[in-house]
């Protein structure tokens, strides 16, 4: 079966007997197997425009892709049970700095409830991103429309969790 000279992906050749399924799981596996070789980790920042957070023994990670220009990166925050939320609205670093303002999808997740409400992240500038609530489907009765801050929109907690992935163009 040849491949492609550039990544090595596989396809049949004109001469190779009709079989869609295999070729099909044949490219989703190379293409699978080229993104793990393009995937790189990133250590975020967590800050906020107020007291900055301290991270204690919560998790912070992030990886992204980058092709050409086009970015897509993703960071979880866990926090932990000695994490401190200082104040104000918080802010994840990027991996690479971005040429425009661009939005992204994301959730928090409330543990002790078990529920989680999508939240939108942001550039909020070429370095940063922050996250939007959403009117509805919030999580928890506190909250609110806005911005994720140290108040909200729920009562951090221990195993709590910010999910954040966008994709932007580098500068």
């Amino acid at each position: 079966m040849p491949t492609t000279p550039l990544f090595g992906l596989r396809y049949p050749a004109p001469t190779d007997p009709a079989d869609v399924p295999q070729d099909i799981h044949n490219l989703a596996s190379d293409t699978e197997t080229l993104a793990s070789y393009l995937t790189k980790t990133y250590v975020p920042t967590w800050g906020s425009d107020g007291t900055a957070p301290v991270l204690g023994n919560g998790t912070l990670t992030g990886s992204y892709i980058q092709v050409g220009k086009l970015v897509l990166a993703t960071t979880k925050l866990t926090i932990g049970s000695t994490s401190t939320l200082g104040t104000g609205t918080y802010y994840m670093s990027l991996p690479v700095q971005s040429a425009i303002w661009v939005f992204g999808t994301g959730k928090i997740t409330d543990v002790s409830l078990g529920v989680a409400s999508p939240v939108t992240p942001e550039t909020q500038t070429a370095t940063l991103m922050r996250a939007l609530t959403h009117l509805s489907g919030a999580v928890g009765s506190t909250a609110t429309h806005g911005v994720v801050t140290a108040s909200g929109p729920i009562p951090w907690a221990s195993g709590d969790l910010i999910e954040l992935t966008i994709a932007y163009f580098a500068a």
